[in-house]
């Protein structure tokens, strides 16, 4: 009787064990889904995690030594185009209206549509800022203070146009033209392309 009670015993005994292990087992494989959970989560905040699919890259690089005459191919959220600053001219002023700052310069600007949507080209011009210092703010557009006619009108896909734009800046012996620097960083404009301008280029 003594050993039939014994045995029932460490039955009883070893069912509480298994038991109790599988129980722990759970709770661990609980744990370790919920801890890759917040992993995931914390890359996906942090950015380090990689979504497929996520190209906001965009397809051209930087272009910071652009000269007269070259091509700079820009990528916006909103499509892509070509600009090509042909060359700039100094002038004293614009019908009689002279510059703000020390000097009043046309520049002429091709565009074109490389992308495949349209695009609006003078929102084109309107992402571009001419200064005498690289670091700084630059100058915009200032065609229609000055009564030129401005670069404006839907561009379809492959379309180009071509017009001249008016800056007022302070004078140095080099001169940029480059996308305005919060577009960049906030993303809006993709890539940054920079002209580097001498004093000896720009015509009078």
């Amino acid at each position: 009787m003594k050993r039939l009670l014994y045995v029932f015993a460490t039955a009883l005994l070893s069912i509480g064990l298994l038991a109790a292990c599988s129980s722990n087992k759970e709770s661990d494989n609980g744990t370790n889904d919920s801890s890759k959970s917040n992993q995931e989560a914390d890359e996906k905040a942090n950015g380090t995690g990689v979504a497929k699919g996520d190209t906001s890259a965009g397809d051209f690089g930087d272009q910071p030594d652009l000269k007269l005459g070259d091509t700079g191919q820009i990528e916006t959220t909103l499509g892509k185009y070509a600009i090509t600053v042909e060359g700039i001219k100094q002038v004293a002023d614009i019908d009689g209206k002279g510059p703000q700052s020390d000097h009043l310069f046309i520049a002429d600007i091709t565009i074109k549509n490389i992308g495949d949507t349209t695009i609006e080209a003078q929102d084109v011009v309107d992402d571009l800022e001419f200064a005498d210092e690289k670091e700084t703010s630059g100058f915009p557009d200032e065609s229609k203070f000055f009564g030129m006619e401005e670069i404006k009108g839907e561009l379809q896909p492959g379309e180009t146009i071509s017009g001249k734009a008016v800056y007022d800046s302070y004078g140095n012996d080099t001169y940029y033209m480059y996308i305005k620097t919060g577009l960049v960083a906030s993303g809006a404009v993709k890539n940054q392309v920079i002209w580097t301008i001498s004093e000896e280029e720009i015509t009078s």
